[in-house]
């Protein structure tokens, strides 16, 4: 498999981080999205481990980031499955790099939504996402960002 443009790399670990523009279309009380979301939470958790895909979501009411972890082939497939979802647009790809190990081992697909993701996920970015970029692919942020995940998870 060659990948898209600018994807091919060779065997081992791959880390892939994106930006899209989210056009989940939802009612004043927020209706749609939930339900979407859940889509496609259930589909990335149900379908990431048969690729060896780990990773997380974290979405805003107007963008999305995910972060995928695993071998290039199982990378390469998923995003081109996202790349045709309509429900994003304004597709970036910020990160794409071999990597020494996983930061999201533990989660087919973790989530973080609305208020936590603010903080990693501007609505807009003025400098071509090379800001959100160093943001989200920076260790400090993956390992932030792994730490909001575990205190969700836990009771």
């Amino acid at each position: 498999m060659s990948g898209p443009v600018g994807m091919q790399g060779g065997a081992g670990l791959w880390r892939l981080v994106y930006w899209s523009r989210n056009l989940i279309v939802s009612d004043a009380a927020g209706s749609g999205a939930e339900e979407d979301l859940e889509r496609i939470l259930g589909s990335a958790r149900r379908n990431n481990p048969s690729y060896g895909v780990t990773g997380a979501l974290l979405f805003n009411r107007g963008a999305f980031a995910q972060i995928l972890e695993g071998p290039r082939e199982g990378i390469i497939e998923i995003f081109e499955r996202i790349q045709c979802d309509p429900r994003h647009a304004d597709m970036v790809v910020l990160d794409y790099a071999a990597v020494p190990e996983r930061c999201f081992a533990e989660w087919s697909m973790g989530f973080l939504g609305t208020e936590a993701a603010e903080d990693y996920v501007p609505l807009e970015f003025a400098d071509g996402g090379r800001g959100l970029a160093e943001r989200l692919s920076s260790d400090r942020s993956l390992s932030a960002i792994r730490a909001m995940l575990l205190e969700a998870r836990s009771p």
